[in-house]
């Protein structure tokens, strides 16, 4: 399954976030198929791993690019599929992603929130669920040594009420310590996309959250601003060129911090 490789143009990749970390754009017909189906090619030297079968598998779209530990969105697209190519293209080696995101997820703890990215949360989903699936990710790498050295964080949009977003730099600072501490990840580096301009519909605080992960990018963080990039009619959700776009934003900070 797994070529070999030099370790030093392998990389580990943790995407986590909420539903623009999924990525809801219909990208039927943009990504390479084969003949007669929805189901695109497997991606040569890029690898995802897959929540659902618990099994590193060749990055194919509309098969296991979602990550979505509950309700699947399979036939769409977010980063993914642009940002692994490239790494892949740049490195000329075997990329890994290991990807968990949610719709409507948080990193409060505000009450009725189902699915929370909060350490204290009671929920098992979320934070708990991405602790152990990237465990398991890790213990099921190739003999390479590997481990992951970067998480891109997708998300915010749930964080917008007022009390939230006031206190989002604090809780998103605890997310990332306990995550590191219960991986075994002190070195994780982490880039940190903002809400985009395009968003319309969540313009209220959204200054906020994004000052909170501005503030945030020292130690191994980096904000990558995703104004500008396409948004669909939603004003939530970002469209294949808008994923693309952050795709290439990110791309060009993440190399910088491998």
């Amino acid at each position: 399954m797994f070529k070999s490789t030099a370790i030093r143009n392998s990389h580990v990749i943790i995407l986590h976030g909420q539903s623009n970390a999924n990525g809801l754009a219909n990208s039927n017909g943009v990504y390479p198929a084969a003949p007669d189906t929805n189901i695109y090619l497997p991606k040569k030297g890029q690898y995802i791993f897959n929540p659902v079968t618990m099994l590193w598998e060749r990055l194919q779209q509309n098969k296991n690019n979602d990550g979505t530990p509950v309700t699947p969105v399979l036939g769409y697209t977010g980063v993914e599929m642009k940002l692994m190519q490239l790494l892949s293209d740049y490195y000329g080696s075997d990329q890994y992603l290991i990807k968990y995101a949610q719709g409507g997820t948080s990193v409060s703890l505000t009450s009725g929130t189902l699915y929370n990215w909060n350490p204290d949360s009671t929920d098992t989903i979320m934070f708990k669920g991405a602790v152990s699936n990237c465990l398991a990710a890790i213990n099921k790498l190739p003999s390479l040594g590997l481990k992951p050295t970067l998480e891109i964080w997708i998300q915010g949009e749930a964080d917008t009420g007022t009390t939230d977003a006031n206190n989002y730099k604090t809780n998103l600072t605890y997310y990332q310590t306990e995550f590191r501490n219960r991986c075994g990840l002190p070195n994780l580096k982490y880039i940190q996309t903002g809400l985009s301009n395009n968003q319309t519909a969540y313009l209220t605080n959204q200054a906020i959250v994004n000052s909170a992960k501005m503030a945030m990018s020292i130690n191994g963080n980096h904000y990558v601003s995703t104004d500008g990039a396409e948004v669909g009619i939603d004003g939530v959700h970002f469209t294949v060129a808008g994923y693309e776009d952050i795709a290439q934003r990110i791309f060009n900070v993440a190399i910088t911090m491998l």
